[in-house]
């Protein structure tokens, strides 16, 4: 009634039977007395320069954006944004980065989710002569999901990828508890392949253009190693 009640989620997936995983739950009710921070969107700011105390082999370049959460209408298309811009060794920010330029090895992106708010967050290490080069090419790869809007081709593929991972990513008991806490941020139950395939398919181009006016108000970190001119 006061607006201060909060609900905590637990997922268990392995060897369990279900009075093993109600006396889990029951404990974990008892022990969780405390009030409950919400999360929500961080703060952003500006860019910002990090110079280390020691010299490193490598430095580190990151991005973080403001997200929407799990169950909002704009979380799946940011998603798939996400994808057109950065995944592993690919999208338009890998493919440039690490096959056409070198100037990285491997950047790890990430979307993080919670009730009311997320982050988008991109890392990489790259050698300190090509940190310029490579921050330069990150925020002109992000600008231009605005100006040069993902394709038909690009949402299609994105549509597929997350879809194959929604159908097969999850294998280890962590994985798997993993999902359904994300299906109960996002739709408050267990989501079948079939449903999550029909609210992708209901994620228009417009929708991930929309998306895309989150990313451009994030900020580069980089964080070098002593020496630095």
């Amino acid at each position: 009634a006061d607006g201060s009640r909060k609900i905590i989620v637990v997922a268990a997936s392995g060897a369990l039977d279900e009075s093993s995983a109600r006396r889990l739950a029951d404990d974990l009710s008892l022990a969780t007395t405390a009030p409950v921070p919400q999360a929500s969107a961080p703060d952003i700011g500006e860019d910002r320069e990090i110079i280390l105390g020691a010299a490193k082999a490598q430095d580190a370049v990151g991005f973080m954006a403001p997200a929407p959460a799990a169950n909002a209408p704009g979380a799946l298309a940011t998603s798939i944004a996400l994808y057109v811009l950065s995944h592993g060794y690919g999208g338009r920010l890998g493919e440039e980065a690490i096959a056409r330029r070198g100037l990285a090895y491997y950047i790890d992106t990430q979307y993080r989710t919670g009730v009311s708010g997320g982050a988008v967050t991109i890392a990489t290490g790259v050698d300190p002569e090509k940190v310029d080069a490579f921050r330069h090419l990150m925020k002109a790869e992000i600008a231009s999901l605005k100006t040069e809007p993902s394709t038909d081709a690009e949402i299609a593929e994105a549509k597929r990828h997350l879809l194959g991972r929604k159908i097969s990513a999850a294998q280890s008991n962590e994985e798997i508890a993993e999902s359904m806490l994300h299906d109960f941020l996002a739709v408050g139950r267990p989501e079948s392949a079939g449903e999550f395939a029909a609210r992708l398919d209901k994620v228009t181009r417009a929708d991930v253009l929309d998306a895309v006016e989150a990313l451009q108000k994030g900020a580069v970190v980089t964080v070098r190693g002593a020496g630095v001119d």
